[in-house]
């Protein structure tokens, strides 16, 4: 039997993209937050080595103020080094915090944002219905539908709207009808597909056929 299992935390990198000052100081607000944190017992990396590299990173960033190339050299090296200390605590905070949002955000990172769950799917557009290139073929598309995985077709005469001549299911929001009767008119109607299940089918687009 499937279960709803709740969705895994994860530790956001974005702080990786900050300017240098800034990251710095959110990287000294970690080690300041996990520091006798008793949800994290044994850090890895141990908060002393985080806590040298940040200074030599600092250091490195003073001397390299004057543009000099070597000394952009070392510290863009003291960063990428620094920068993979951070990485590796923070995976470490992702498998202690117990999926815990509160837990984690105890450590100074922030959590990724959760994506939000796509409910039922709004219903399509209205098909537009032009000519094919051939005699008998109507070509439809409607607008993406936000969470759309599949669409389903159909088309009826306008004579006769509740009496599906043809039905069709696509990836895309595009089908094309072929084999109906030159100079009769179709209403075709379409309905999207997502992890909620199927919307409401769409008002018809209609098309005399040549």
């Amino acid at each position: 039997m499937k279960t709803n299992q709740p969705r895994q935390l994860r530790v956001s990198l974005a702080f990786l993209r900050l300017r240098l000052g800034l990251f710095i100081i959110f990287a000294r607000n970690i080690v300041q937050m996990m520091t006798a944190n008793s949800n994290y017992a044994t850090p890895f990396p141990a908060l002393a080595i985080l806590t040298t590299a940040l200074d030599e990173l600092e250091v490195k960033a003073q001397d390299a103020l004057g543009r000099d190339h070597l000394a952009i050299v070392a510290r863009n090296g003291s960063f990428d080094s620094c920068a993979n200390l951070f990485r590796q605590e923070a995976s470490y905070v992702q498998m202690e915090c117990q999926n815990d949002l509160d837990i984690l955000l105890s450590s100074g990172f922030i959590s990724t944002k959760a994506p939000a769950p796509i409910g039922p799917l709004a219903t399509p557009s209205a098909p537009l219905c032009r000519q094919g290139t051939n005699s008998g073929v109507l070509r439809a598309r409607t607008d993406r539908v936000y969470g759309a995985k599949a669409h389903a077709w159909r088309v009826a005469l306008a004579s006769a709207p509740t009496v599906y001549v043809q039905t069709a299911q696509t990836s895309s929001s595009r089908n094309t009808f072929s084999d109906l009767t030159p100079g009769q008119t179709y209403l075709v109607e379409v309905s999207a597909f997502g992890t909620a299940g199927q919307s409401d089918w769409s008002i018809p687009g209609e098309l005399m056929v040549i």
